[in-house]
């Protein structure tokens, strides 16, 4: 996993939480990269679920939850780093783009970058189904990036999480209602 995704998970938690709690997330880890995370680097995916289960040991959360969380922090931190993506999108338009153009431009900058791969079933001007697949099974995180994308466009989305690689389903299916 790229360091840069370290780096905002640090953000979510001393924001939201305090330096004390991120200091106390990599004492009871001990990550192997010391948490020391460079953006462009890869590190092991293994950290960042150490510290979302020791996250969820000190606050009682589930982990699925602050995995959500993160993906709705991250969204709003790739909105303001690269608002260009969004522009002269809806909530909707963006999210069927999102592995035609954003992941294109990732790979562009980090080619060796491992990143989910979503299929669109699209049902009409408002709704929209994706099929969410990963090695990593993230899909909470990608529940985090539809709700982020929700706020920032200022439009209600509503997620049913139908299928789930948790349970067994071969990928993930997200169905959207933008109505």
């Amino acid at each position: 996993m790229k360091g840069i995704v370290f780096n905002i998970f640090a953000d979510l938690v001393t924001d939201n939480f305090g330096m004390e709690v991120w200091d106390k997330l990599i004492q009871d880890t001990a990550p192997a990269s010391g948490a020391i995370y460079t953006s462009a680097e890869v590190y092991p995916d293994g950290e960042l679920i150490a510290y979302v289960g020791a996250l969820s040991e000190l606050t009682g959360a589930e982990p699925a939850d602050l995995i959500r969380t993160f993906g709705t922090y991250m969204m709003h931190k790739f909105h303001k780093l690269h608002p260009e993506y969004m522009a002269d999108h809806t909530a909707k338009s963006f999210l069927e783009n999102v592995h035609d153009v954003v992941h294109v431009e990732v790979k562009k900058l980090h080619p060796e970058a491992l990143l989910p791969e979503f299929v669109y079933e699209s049902r009409g001007d408002a709704q929209l189904t994706m099929l969410y697949s990963s090695p990593r099974k993230l899909c909470h995180l990608a529940e985090g990036l539809v709700v982020g994308t929700a706020e920032i466009f200022g439009e209600n989305i509503e997620l049913i999480h139908s299928e789930c690689m948790h349970h067994g389903a071969g990928q993930c299916r997200l169905e959207l209602d933008f109505a």
